[in-house]
């Protein structure tokens, strides 16, 4: 295949989370709690899927957590 005939991704999509949104279950965070988050706590509450969970404050992807007992783990923080 043609390499340009690849779909691209641009800059604006990323700082959206539009990517993903569509690969994985999405989870809208209080501002305390997206806190808790650039810091790579835990946070007590009940994810709402299986797997990784991507986590936002309003369209900032934050992080992937994952359910670990009455908690919610991060798995990778990306800011």
């Amino acid at each position: 295949r043609d390499l340009h005939s690849f779909p691209t991704r641009r800059s604006s999509d990323l700082s959206r989370g539009i990517g993903e949104r569509a690969a994985f279950p999405t989870l809208q965070l209080s501002p305390e709690q997206a806190s808790d988050v650039r810091f790579g706590r835990r946070l007590a509450l009940q994810l709402p899927a299986e797997g990784p969970v991507a986590v936002f404050d309003d369209d900032e992807f934050l992080a992937l957590y994952e359910q670990r007992g009455d908690q919610a783990k991060a798995v990778a923080v990306f800011v």
